[in-house]
């Protein structure tokens, strides 16, 4: 835990140094590298990498975006901003910056700002309640365009909570499990496999949460395989830094080469909520690339 960037730094700030070994549930916190401390999945970084990518792959070249003044919302920000800076976010043009509070009820007059600024995609960068209040000032706002979101909403409750104002195109960066129809590192099929079958073996659908828990969890648990249950936290950090090819659901691992996390871009799709199929399908490439 956590899995909120906030509490994540608050942890990291008491651990980081001396341990426990601790695994942040939030992939927007960026631990320090050769800490305590580990997160979850690919970063931010890379899951809006992935997506401005896929923004410039389609065509999509005038943005515009909403973030929370939270941490979550302003890590996003960092991380949109960086990207747009990156080769891969070149040609790319923002036409409009939009904040609000995730406990804001209403955000009528931001949208109407991101609507006259006339974009041709949108980022709507919130979870949970907080993208359900962005995806009704869409709606009500009239604005019939691609939206992009956090990857922390891929959860069927939340579609189902949503179905009524879910745009008619709304994107996510997910990891390999997430991306039905995905081309896939055949690497990680053996534990892709057994993370679906312990999913169906207790009744649960494979979503966004599950998939960050089993693989930080496999990590660990590997780790205590190796040294044994009184292993401190100094062999556990050791162990889990020096794998260079864990297979985990989400990826091939590479602790040496990508400190704390494992996972870079080459780890991330895209996927679209497809209303018919109930399910989210890759819209692209390994790393954000538009499928073909």
């Amino acid at each position: 835990g956590s899995t909120l960037v906030a509490p994540c730094r608050v942890i990291a700030a008491l651990v980081q140094e001396s341990g426990p070994f601790n695994y942040c549930l939030s992939n927007g916190f960026q631990p320090k590298t050769g800490s305590y401390v580990f997160s979850i999945n690919f970063s931010t970084i890379d899951s809006v990498g992935a997506m401005i990518r896929y923004f410039k792959g389609r065509g999509w070249t005038r943005l515009a975006y909403i973030v929370s003044t939270d941490a979550t919302g302003q890590d996003a920000e960092t991380n949109i901003n960086a990207a747009l800076s990156s080769p891969a976010g070149s040609g790319i043009q923002v036409v409009a910056r939009e904040h609000f509070n995730a406990t804001d009820i209403n955000v009528a007059a931001q949208m109407s700002r991101i609507k006259a600024a006339n974009p041709n995609v949108v980022i709507t960068w919130a979870m949970g309640s907080p993208l359900g209040t962005l995806l009704r000032g869409v709606r009500d706002a009239g604005i019939d365009l691609p939206l992009g979101t956090s990857a922390g909403n891929l959860t069927y409750a939340e579609m189902k909570q949503f179905e009524a104002i879910l745009p008619a195109e709304l994107y996510f960066s997910a990891p390999g499990p997430m991306a039905e129809g995905a081309h896939l590192d055949k690497g990680v099929a053996p534990a892709m496999a057994a993370f679906k079958a312990a999913l169906s073996k207790a009744g649960i659908q494979a979503q966004q949460g599950y998939v960050f828990a089993w693989d930080s969890a496999f990590a660990t648990i590997g780790a205590l395989k190796k040294l044994g249950l009184g292993a401190s936290a100094a062999q556990i950090r050791a162990y889990v830094a020096q794998q260079r090819a864990l297979p985990g659901a989400a990826g091939i691992y590479d602790f040496a080469d990508h400190p704390q996390r494992g996972l870079t871009i080459s780890s991330v799709y895209v996927v679209r909520w497809d209303k018919g199929r109930n399910t989210w399908v890759a819209a692209s490439e390994p790393g954000g690339a538009p499928l073909r």
